[in-house]
C-alpha cells in the first residue's frame, strides 16, 4: 500500500514539475535559444525516472517532446514536423545500437578484437580491400 501510494505522489509531484517548467519557461521563450530548452526537460525526465521508474520517465519523456514542439519550436503553437528526415534518422538508431551491441561485448572486461575488427569491416561495404588488408 504504501508503495502505491509512493508511486502516485511521484507521478503527481513530477507532473507539476513539468507543468510549472513549461509555463515559467513559456513565458520567456522569445529570450531562450532551442538548445537551451531541452536541458531542463530532460532534468525532469531524468529525476522522474530515478525517482518513479521507467514507466513515469517515458511519460515524461513523451510529454516533453509534445510541449517543447508545441511551445518551443517553430511555428510556436502547433505541432509539427519541420524537418521529416528527423523523423527517419530518429527511427534507425534502434537498428544502428542492435547491430553494434555485438562489438562491444567483452571478455574478462577486454573488447573481443576479432569481433570488433569484422564488424567495422562489415560497417562500410565499399571498402572490402581495407578490411582484407587489415584482417590478413
Amino acid at each position: 500500500m504504501i508503495l502505491g501510494i509512493r508511486s502516485f505522489t511521484s507521478w503527481l509531484i513530477w507532473l507539476a514539475v513539468l507543468i510549472v517548467l513549461t509555463i515559467v519557461m513559456h513565458g520567456v521563450r522569445q529570450d531562450i535559444e532551442e538548445a537551451h530548452v531541452v536541458i531542463p526537460y530532460l532534468l525532469v525526465v531524468l529525476g522522474g525516472s530515478a525517482t518513479g521508474g521507467r514507466a513515469l520517465g517515458f511519460t515524461l519523456a513523451g510529454l516533453s517532446f509534445l510541449l517543447i514542439d508545441y511551445y518551443f519550436q517553430v511555428p510556436f503553437d502547433t505541432l509539427s514536423v519541420g524537418k521529416p528526415l528527423d523523423w527517419v534518422a530518429s527511427s534507425r538508431r534502434p537498428r544502428l545500437r542492435r547491430s553494434c551491441s555485438p562489438a562491444r561485448r567483452t571478455r574478462r572486461g577486454r573488447p573481443n578484437a576479432e569481433l570488433v575488427k569484422s564488424r567495422s569491416c562489415l560497417a562500410s561495404p565499399s571498402t572490402p580491400r581495407r578490411c582484407e588488408r587489415r584482417t590478413a
